[in-house]
């Protein structure tokens, strides 16, 4: 996923339906087909549907949506592919038939942009882990760490909870209750 960013157009390629593609026109016309083959089959469980850069990726039809969900291994894409997008069989407005090349194409970079945001995601959770072994090293090794002040305070009302709660759970069990 880090190299796919760097990679130029002669260099990439992508895998649906078992098969690669080095031309991005046959990716996104397989895209489009493994995609109408979920949606015509309704399948409603994830099935992986191809990888871009060794990137899995997968999909399925949603009911509740009325659409495709892909999904990659950080998530869903933000939002569903309608069924008419990717199958010739169903009705299209003019202007979703005007518009159908260009917005096929999006679906192919719509998903190598989940790709891209892996390795984004990743060096973030990097740098956050980083950050968080940094402070906890600076407290580990700081002199004079206390208790909490109110320590005894906290303890007294713990002890009062749980005195309350065996209260309830003895009345739940009553005679009274049932």
């Amino acid at each position: 996923a880090e190299r796919w960013g760097k990679l130029t157009p002669e260099e990439k390629s992508w895998e649906f339906a078992g098969h690669t593609y080095i031309k991005r026109t046959e990716a996104t016309q397989a895209l489009v087909d493994v995609l109408a083959d979920v949606s015509r089959q309704r399948q409603t469980q994830p099935t992986l549907i191809g990888t871009i850069a060794g990137v899995p990726l997968s999909a399925h039809y949603s009911y509740s949506n009325s659409a495709l969900i892909v999904s990659s291994p950080v998530g869903n894409l933000p939002s569903g592919i309608p069924d008419n997008l990717v199958r010739d069989d169903l009705v299209r407005t003019g202007e979703e038939q005007l518009n159908i090349g260009q917005r096929r194409s999006g679906l192919l970079t719509r998903m190598e942009s989940a790709v891209t945001g892996i390795a984004q995601q990743t060096e973030f959770a990097r740098n956050d882990l980083a950050e968080w072994t940094a402070t906890l090293e600076r407290l580990e090794s700081t002199d004079g760490v206390t208790q909490y002040p109110r320590s005894g305070e906290l303890n007294a009302a713990r002890d009062e909870l749980n005195k309350i709660n065996r209260r309830i759970e003895a009345f739940n069990n009553s005679a009274g209750q049932k």
